[in-house]
């Protein structure tokens, strides 16, 4: 992890300014081009939130103090942490519905600020879940992942992903079918 960490150090640019306040965030930039499409009329900023992906860093004595403040054992999840903290959005959207790191921040914040909303959009069909249920009721893995999901907010293609998800007890609050982004977006070409 320490190497991932000067990894990202060594190719990012650094700003000595906090990041803006905005009322929507983007959680990870990876396929986020069609929720930016629907955004397109409102203020939001994009979290780049993979290690690989990060370019940009903010360096400011507040950054800083909540990093060690929410510090528990992760460095990128506590960075993450105080820059949402910072941005103070009232809405953390993302497309990686089946992201881990979306899922432990979104319980996390539960904790930290209740009034910030974590919305997953799906992505894709989760046949993941049903495999890491699979592997982990066959002892082929040790952990079961499925319990690591955490989402306040479940924008669905359909019924179906509320009846696997909650057979499978993955802790989702509130589930909304929407249909899909993608389909949406093909029809609307």
């Amino acid at each position: 992890m320490l190497i991932k960490f000067f990894r990202i150090l060594k190719k990012s640019n650094f700003k000595f300014s906090n990041p803006k306040n905005t009322d929507i965030l983007i959680f990870d930039d990876e396929s986020s081009d069609l929720i930016e499409n629907l955004l397109s009329s409102f203020k939001y900023y994009t979290l780049k939130t993979r290690p690989e992906k990060i370019d940009c860093l903010y360096i400011t004595l507040k950054v800083i103090f909540l990093s060690f403040f929410y510090y528990r054992g992760n460095i990128l999840s506590s960075y993450l942490i105080s820059i949402i903290s910072i941005i103070n959005p009232k809405v953390v959207i993302t497309y990686i519905d089946n992201s881990l790191k979306f899922s432990e921040l979104a319980l996390r914040f539960k904790k930290i600020d209740k009034r910030i909303k974590f919305i997953a959009v799906q992505n894709g069909s989760r046949y993941e879940i049903l495999e890491n249920e699979f592997l982990f009721k066959n002892n082929v893995i040790k952990e079961n992942i499925n319990k690591k999901f955490y989402i306040p907010t479940f924008l669905t293609f359909g019924k179906y992903e509320k009846q696997i998800y909650k057979k499978l007890k993955i802790k989702v609050i509130k589930f909304q079918p929407v249909g899909s982004l993608k389909l949406e977006k093909y029809n609307e070409y």
